[in-house]
């Protein structure tokens, strides 16, 4: 099976179909994708690439190379970072029983968990900044100063210094896209929403703070629902 058919069927399960479905709805040949899922073709045309990175809102390149060299040595498995970054908070937390040394690794295993949903939800552009400068962008936050003890924050800075301009609180870089994604909510689970709201650190969010942000989206979509109405209804 050749690496890119790999991605292609990674983008399927991750927004929750197959291959044949996608195939269908972007008029490409079937056949086309089991020539290459089988190795008798290496690649498929770039204009099919192209519908399906515009599907997805990935980057063509994400698909027909990878993941960006800039970023592979950062990057941990999608589906398991949220057990990864908790395991490794925990070893952080523990601090100084647990040694300096320890902490210092769990704490990038973090930034790496938070880093990898960052390119994600960038789409594995080739312009989202590297994991270096991601981490002094993180460390220029307030929060994470914050929220990490003091000898391992400043070992991380002495590493990767401080740089100001992501907003504090999150943990995701801006990277202008094509195409924005859109979130099907229907197939998303709560903490997916979470992670979209509050910038990938859902479990800094109580239920009660959660609760009140989703009964503001409701007064803002009667809001908009009802100047729908007012519209329709003008002569």
């Amino acid at each position: 099976m050749s690496k890119m058919y790999e991605r292609i069927e990674r983008l399927c399960k991750d927004n929750l179909m197959d291959i044949t479905k996608m195939c269908r709805e972007l008029d490409i040949p079937r056949s086309s994708l089991s020539e290459l899922k089988s190795g008798r073709a290496k690649s498929i045309s770039a204009d099919k690439v192209s519908k399906i990175a515009d599907y997805f809102h990935v980057c063509a390149s994400y698909i027909t190379n990878g993941i960006p060299e800039k970023f592979a040595d950062h990057i941990v498995p999608y589906h398991d970072a949220e057990n990864i970054k908790s395991f490794n908070r925990n070893i952080v937390s523990q601090y100084p029983i647990k040694p300096l040394e320890d902490c210092f690794i769990a704490q990038i295993r973090v930034f790496e968990c938070l880093f990898t949903r960052s390119v994600y939800s960038s789409g594995y552009n080739p312009n989202h900044v590297s994991f270096e400068e991601y981490v002094a962008y993180m460390l220029g936050q307030n929060y994470i100063k914050e929220s990490i003890p003091s000898d391992v924050y400043d070992r991380l800075v002495d590493i990767y210094g401080t740089k100001r301009g992501m907003a504090d609180g999150t943990s995701y870089i801006d990277v202008p896209l094509k195409n924005p994604k859109i979130i099907d909510f229907p197939t998303i689970t709560e903490d997916d929403i979470k992670f979209a709201l509050f910038g990938g650190d859902a479990e800094t969010i109580s239920d009660e703070a959660f609760e009140d942000v989703k009964r503001f989206a409701q007064i803002v979509a009667e809001k908009e629902r009802r100047k729908r109405e007012n519209g329709n209804n003008t002569p």
